[in-house]
């Protein structure tokens, strides 16, 4: 494929297409039955139609891997693709299963119509999910190539422009020190502090001259959206988490890395769940993380690419900030903060 991004674009089509001939042929089949060769023809398509919806659903999740940061608007309209495709895979795959256990049974012939008609529900969930696909594409252009853009961004600026409604950016610069003690609520210090005396070589430096943890959030309480730092771990030894949907120290959300593992899931008193987990071949020790949150969907990134996705029920909203597990000096470069308006009903 020299020109199509990944698979998705060109099977997408196949159970859209095979399910409203499906049903199509079964509609006339219900008026020619003595012809049931017709009959046997739209379970077959049927049944592809399920197969070509599982693949196109496959596909879709690989091709996401692939989607780097996007807008907020596009995150919501990834959320709600993603969630009307499952709902169209399941429907048609419990359809064609349903057909081919009721294929030989007699008595079927009085409620072939109703069966029919059950079928129709399937082309609405297709619609759903192909609009917000299409939307996706030519609204948001995810999955268009165009000219890379580069954009300077020094790591000069002292302004902390993160506001509660609207988000924003952080770079530390000069202010680094007060702006952090001003605008961040430490939950857990432990051993972690700022290291005055290495702020000239550029970001926020935190560090722990013993193994400790240390947790620090944003005051602003922030619904679904997208998180990420870029820092800088060479000089740490441990793990770190990208903190969302804070309720308290012992209840939120997590984007977990720790060496090469990367990890997303939520803490919960009494127990931690993991959604999914990568390991990165390369990670490099300057990075950039981000988190996205959007209804029951959270994805996690690394240098732009995405490398966990998992589902969960929504924690109400809350805080968003950072721990650290282990020892050493961590710089933050930056801290930026995008709200998303959640996919509705999703």
């Amino acid at each position: 494929m020299e020109t199509l991004p990944n698979w998705h674009p060109l099977l997408v089509h196949f159970p859209i297409a095979l399910y409203v001939v499906a049903v199509l042929v079964d509609a006339v089949a219900q008026g020619m039955r003595s012809y049931p060769w017709l009959f046997r023809s739209a379970l077959l398509l049927y049944v592809l139609a399920a197969v070509g919806a599982l693949g196109a659903y496959l596909s879709g999740e690989a091709a996401a891997e692939g989607i780097g940061p996007l807008s907020g608007e596009a995150y919501s309209v990834l959320a709600a693709h993603e969630t009307w495709a499952l709902r169209a895979l399941l429907f048609l795959g419990g359809y064609a299963g349903l057909r081919l256990l009721l294929a030989f049974w007699r008595p079927l012939s009085g409620l072939r119509w109703a069966l029919w008609a059950l079928s129709l529900p399937g082309w609405w969930l297709l619609y759903e999910a192909a609009d917000r696909g299409g939307a996706l594409v030519y609204q948001h252009g995810v999955g268009v190539r165009t000219a890379p853009v580069t954009v300077d961004r020094p790591f000069s600026s002292q302004e902390f422009a993160i506001h509660p409604e609207q988000g924003g950016s952080w770079v530390p610069g000069s202010e680094a020190v007060r702006l952090w003690r001003e605008r961040w609520l430490t939950l857990l210090s432990g051993p972690w502090d700022v290291d005055v005396d290495s702020l000239p070589a550029g970001g926020l430096p935190l560090r722990a001259q013993r193994p400790g943890a240390g947790m620090w959030v944003l005051e602003p309480i922030w619904g679904d959206g997208e998180l990420t730092v870029e820092l800088d771990r060479s000089a740490f030894r441990g793990a770190l988490e990208i903190l969302h949907h804070l309720q308290d120290s012992s209840r939120y959300d997590f984007l977990r890395l720790e060496a090469d593992r990367l990890l997303l899931g939520r803490k919960e008193p009494g127990r931690v769940r993991i959604w999914d987990e990568a390991v990165l071949a390369s990670a490099g020790d300057t990075l950039r993380l981000a988190v996205v949150s959007t209804g029951r969907h959270f994805r996690g990134y690394v240098g732009g690419r995405m490398r966990v996705h998992g589902h969960a029920d929504p924690l109400p909203p809350g805080r968003v900030g950072l721990r650290l597990e282990g020892e050493g000096l961590l710089r933050i470069h930056r801290w930026e903060v995008k709200p998303v308006q959640s996919p509705e009903g999703l």
